[in-house]
C-alpha cells in the first residue's frame, strides 16, 4: 500500500480512503470481510489494485469476502460463488462455475417459422422467451443437452448456445422479471 502517512484520512482521495479502509480492516485479520461497493467511483488502476489485494488476501489467508456491487464485470472475474437478490429475495445462489454452465441464452430458429413462444415458455427452467423475426431467444436457468433435444423434437432447424455474463444474468433475474411478476 502506498498511503501517505503525513496526511489526514479526510484529505485523501477516494481511492486512498478505500485503500486505507481495506488496510485497516485487513490488519485485524478477519475471517470474514464484507464490502459494499468497494470500487465505486474509483479509477480503473485503483479498482484493479484493490481487487488484487482482496484476491491475494483470500488466497493467502482463506478470508471469506462478501461483496455487494453493481460492477458485475469485476466481480465475475474473482468470485467463486454468486447470489442475486431482488427486494430481499434470493433469485440466484450458485457457484460461479455452475451458473455459467447452466444459465444460457439460446438462439433458436424453427423450420416452419411458427410462433411457439407459449410452448417454449413451458419448458423446464425457461426464464424468458422473445421472438424477433424468425429467431426465438430463450433464457434458461438449467441448460442441458436434453433441452436442445426437446427443441429439435419441436422442429428447430438451428440452435446456438450463448454464454451469459454475470451482468446478463442479473438483468434477466432482476430487471426482466418485473414484466411477469
Amino acid at each position: 500500500f502506498k498511503i501517505p502517512l503525513n496526511r489526514r484520512i479526510r484529505e485523501l482521495s477516494k481511492g486512498m480512503k478505500m485503500r486505507t479502509a481495506i488496510l485497516l480492516n485487513l490488519s485485524i485479520k478477519p475471517d470474514i470481510l464484507i464490502l459494499d461497493e468497494p470500487t465505486s467511483g474509483l479509477d480503473p488502476v485503483i479498482k484493479k489494485e484493490l481487487m488484487s489485494i482482496i484476491v491475494d488476501e483470500v488466497a493467502s489467508r482463506g478470508v471469506t469476502v462478501f461483496i455487494s456491487s453493481h460492477h458485475l464485470d469485476h466481480i465475475e472475474r474473482i468470485c467463486d460463488s454468486v447470489a442475486i437478490i431482488k427486494n430481499g429475495a434470493i433469485k440466484l445462489k450458485s457457484s460461479m462455475e455452475d451458473a455459467k454452465n447452466s444459465i444460457k441464452k439460446l438462439q433458436v430458429m424453427f423450420n416452419d417459422g411458427a410462433n411457439i413462444n407459449e410452448k417454449l415458455a413451458c419448458l423446464d427452467g425457461v426464464i424468458k422467451v422473445e421472438t424477433i423475426g424468425r429467431v426465438n431467444y430463450i433464457i434458461t436457468k438449467n441448460y442441458t443437452k436434453d433441452l436442445e433435444k426437446k427443441l429439435y423434437d419441436m422442429g428447430a432447424d438451428f440452435i446456438e448456445i450463448v454464454d451469459m455474463s454475470l451482468e446478463d444474468m442479473f438483468i434477466y433475474f432482476v430487471g426482466e422479471e418485473d414484466k411477469s411478476e
